[in-house]
């Protein structure tokens, strides 16, 4: 069976979130100071548009990535491109090394997981944390890094998302609200 794009998307949430461990020790109080000059970008702003996965034409040659048309994603938003940035959702891990999660989904609400519809490609992005930090997927999570925006593709060159994020520090934040932009 061949799935498309949402279809993709939905298989890699699900993966991810058949991975999910429960942790409750985040990371210690004042660990993002360093960090407040990182602007907010939350999910509020990422995700304020609307940007469903395109059509896939099953004769298409996958051997290369589709056309995206950039006009689908505001100014504002590629704007945020190349910047240091902080965005708050829920880690879903993809990567473990020695017991630390070194790149996960951030979504934007839990629903995006297993139990609710389909995520838009802006609902989510992809983050690699080199440095790697403890599962906390139970509460939302801070996210301190380089944004990337554009169109990010699966190895059959499906569209999957469009941010991804070169994460330098990841903090659990239980007591923000994930789409407020803190």
């Amino acid at each position: 069976m061949r799935l498309g794009p949402v279809g993709r998307a939905m298989a890699a949430l699900a993966i991810a979130c058949g991975a999910l461990v429960s942790c409750k020790d985040g990371a210690k109080a004042g660990a993002t100071s360093g960090y407040a000059a990182y602007e907010p970008a939350g999910f509020d702003k990422l995700g304020s548009f609307l940007l469903e996965s395109p059509s896939v034409d099953p004769a298409a040659d996958r051997s290369k990535p589709p056309a995206f048309d950039k006009t689908k994603i505001p100014a504002d938003i590629w704007a945020l491109g190349g910047k240091d940035v902080r965005v708050t959702g829920f880690m879903l891990p993809v990567k473990l090394v020695n017991g630390l999660v070194t790149e996960f989904l951030l979504v934007k609400d839990q629903a995006s997981c297993c139990y609710g519809g389909s995520p838009y490609p802006n609902h989510w992005g992809m983050v690699r944390l080199p440095k790697g930090i403890k599962n906390i997927s139970d509460t939302p999570v801070h996210v301190y890094g380089r944004l990337t925006v554009g169109p990010v593709y699966d190895t059959a060159n499906y569209l999957i998302a469009v941010y991804s994020m070169d994460g330098q520090m990841a903090a659990a934040a239980p007591d923000v609200a994930v789409d407020n932009g803190q």
